[in-house]
């Protein structure tokens, strides 16, 4: 019926609807750029689009935790009130490390823009491209000995971190351990805190003592 309906397309359809796919698999492509955007419910101007740009940013840098390599370059995109589409991006010395890096640097390519201050916009993207391996980076490495945890300072991460982290004190230190390796990576200066088992005493970021477990 398929093919009756789609023609040659129609056994490719049944195929995948099946889960055949008899095509190559290629392991290490190049990864390709991301953006998250948005379109303002009315036209503002640019120094009222810091809010905007601060909620992208939290947004991509969530998303790019999922991504094993290394963004080197930041963009920002704007749309005009006329539909005029521009793009502004930056590769810094070292890529971004944190969601407030990521941030202040979508924000500083505003100076860039270049079109008069009375220029109202409708849409606003901020994206990540050149990915490149953490190896070929500068962040720092991180080492995780056997029982360990990770400290990362609370008040230097954005909301969706914090979140984060917190569900997976209550998950526990494997748990813990093993999502710090997979989604930050490099990406973050991690303090490292040895514990001897699930229920010993560790310092929260405020100084006092709380059990985890």
């Amino acid at each position: 019926m398929l093919e009756h309906e789609f023609g040659r397309y129609g056994v490719r359809l049944y195929e995948l609807a099946r889960g055949i796919d008899e095509s190559e698999v290629v392991p290490d492509q190049p990864t390709q750029p991301i953006s998250v955007e948005g379109t303002l419910e009315k036209d503002l101007l640019l120094n009222e689009l810091k809010p905007m740009i601060r909620r992208l940013a939290e947004k991509l840098w969530s998303v790019s935790r999922k991504e094993a390599r290394v963004a080197r370059t930041v963009a920002l995109k704007l749309k005009t009130s006329e539909f005029k589409i521009l793009t502004r991006s930056h590769t810094p010395t070292s890529p971004p490390s944190s969601c407030e890096e990521l941030t202040a640097m979508a924000l500083k390519l505003r100076e860039h823009v270049g079109l008069a201050s009375r220029q109202r916009y409708r849409l606003v993207g901020v994206g990540l491209s050149n990915f490149r391996e953490p190896e070929g980076t500068t962040a720092q490495p991180v080492v995780f000995e056997s029982k360990t945890i990770c400290q990362i300072p609370m008040p230097n991460l954005c909301r969706s971190d914090r979140r984060l982290i917190e569900s997976l004190h209550r998950a526990g230190t494997d748990a813990l351990e093993r999502s710090c390796q997979r989604q930050y990576g490099r990406c973050f200066m991690l303090s490292m805190l040895s514990i001897s088992s699930r229920n010993s005493d560790v310092s929260g970021g405020n100084g006092r003592r709380r059990r985890i477990g």
